[in-house]
Parts: structure tokens; sequence; C-alpha cells
């Protein structure tokens, strides 16, 4: 009856805790995709077919929806102006040029409280870089999801390692 380390029977495991998910926010996709604290995303394809602004627009109904800020890299798109069109854009559901002043306020005070803009001082972010503002994101602000755009504009810190083993390696640190 020696315990064995790593083998349990149904009864030794604990019930694990319940999942949290978030839903989009789309309707249409009736809760065929959801997302989920600790989940990584990558979404690939042709540049400039819109990826950047739709994961802007699901991080930002979700974080709208479930109250809670998040943080955007955004390595080709600049905060201001691209960025606050699009959250003013999402935020009152109609286009930029159709806004009063006073709905553009609200949308971009609501941005400041919500939305934590990670910039690298000199536009050259490596990944420990990115990591370490997300952790600081996290514990100042309290951050709970984190877009980064795009994976490219990180400056390689992998010294010898071979760029796939290098991916794999900020893949697992993420």
């Amino acid at each position: 009856p020696y315990p064995l380390e790593g083998v349990y029977s149904l009864n030794d495991l604990g019930e694990p805790e319940p999942m949290i998910v978030w839903n989009p926010g789309f309707p249409e996709w009736e809760q065929k995709i959801l997302l989920s604290p600790g989940m990584l995303s990558c979404a690939t394809g042709f540049p400039g077919h819109g990826k950047t602004h739709f994961w802007q627009q699901v991080w930002f109904q979700i974080a709208k929806q479930y109250g809670f800020p998040i943080a955007i890299m955004s390595a080709e798109t600049r905060p201001k102006p691209h960025v606050r069109r699009y959250m003013r854009q999402f935020y009152w559901a109609k286009r930029e040029f159709d806004l009063t002043d006073h709905e553009k306020q609200e949308a971009d005070d609501w941005t400041h409280e919500n939305v934590k803009f990670i910039i690298h001082p000199n536009t050259r972010p490596t990944f420990r870089f990115f990591m370490d503002s997300v952790e600081s994101a996290w514990a100042r602000y309290g951050i709970r999801a984190v877009q980064m755009d795009p994976w490219n504009k990180l400056e390689s810190d992998r010294g010898s390692q071979r760029e796939t083993e290098w991916i794999g390696d900020c893949l697992d640190q993420v």
C-alpha cells in the first residue's frame, strides 16, 4: 500500500475550480467561441486584413462586459490617434466622425480607466520587456488580458538559440 507519486485514483483527486469564460460579445457566435484567463490566442493572416482591429474589438467588448482592465501592446498602430479612434467607435457602436465631443470624451475616459498601453521607450521591445510590462500592469492596474500585436515587432533576445526554440520558450513563458 505504499503511495505512488503521480498515480491517483479518481477519489484522490479534488474537484477543479470552475472555469472562468468570457463571451466576446458577438451574439451571432452563440457561445461557440469563449476566451478564458490563462489562454493564449494567436491570429495569423495577410497584413492589412483587420486582425488587429478585430482583436481590439474583442478585448474591448470583454473588458466592458466583465468590468476589468486590459493592456495592449500595439507596435505598429499608435494608440493616438488609431487605437483611440477604434475605442471610441466600439464604445458607441458608431463611426468616430458621427460622435459629439461629449461622446468622444466619455469614450476616452473609459479607455483611460480600462486600457493600458505597453510602449517601449525606443520602439524596440524585447520579449522580456513585454513580459515585465505585463506583470507590472497586472500588479498596478489588475489587467486580466493583454493583446500583443504583432509578434514580429519584438526584438530578438534569443542569444544563440534557434528561432523556433526561442519562440517555443517564449510561448511557454506566456
